[in-house]
């Protein structure tokens, strides 16, 4: 039983010499190890935050890789003087999938040309919000240009096919008027 011991104890002898020879590696691994992941993760969280507040509320970022760049200049389009500038980022928007219906509804609400609020309106189309979307459609329809209205008949059967002969039917739309 002593000879037990003893060998236990030099075991445990020699693992600690070998732990502290190599006990400055083992901290340095498990400090890039922890510094990786955290790393990662935080900029994963911190870049998808950004992103979205940049687009939805204007705020800024630093622009460190191609897409960032890309979202930035449609985010530049969007918000130009030239009617046609603001299309191109509108289905540059709707390509990339950089928009949230929220954001969209409040730039129609902002905006003066037809072309770029039907443009808007058919981009909605594509929601993945059904209800938000629906809801929005519901309340502007009616004062509405009738580009516009066909616009949303479209967009409305394209989002909520089961729903769309009960909006045809609320807002007094025949059959004969949908496509004049």
């Amino acid at each position: 039983m002593a000879a037990h011991m003893i060998r236990s104890i030099l075991n445990e002898k020699a693992a600690m010499r070998i732990f502290e020879r190599y006990k400055l590696y083992l901290y340095f691994t498990a400090v890039v190890a922890v510094s990786l992941f955290l790393g990662l993760g935080s900029g994963i969280f911190i870049g998808k935050g950004l992103m979205r507040q940049s687009l939805a509320q204007g705020g800024h970022s630093i622009l460190l890789f191609r897409p960032a760049y890309d979202y930035f200049m449609t985010y530049g389009l969007i918000n130009s003087n030239n009617e046609m500038k603001r299309l191109t980022g509108y289905y540059t928007l709707l390509e990339s999938r950089y928009y949230n219906e929220d954001f969209l509804i409040d730039r129609y609400k902002k905006e003066n040309s037809p072309v770029i609020k039907r443009t808007i309106v058919w981009i909605l189309g594509f929601s993945g919000e059904k209800e938000k979307v629906i809801t929005f459609y519901n309340g502007v329809y009616k004062e509405s240009s009738r580009p516009i209205q066909r616009q949303i008949q479209e967009a409305y059967s394209r989002i909520d096919p089961s729903g769309y002969s009960d909006f045809m039917r609320k807002k007094n739309i025949n059959s004969g008027l949908r496509n004049k």
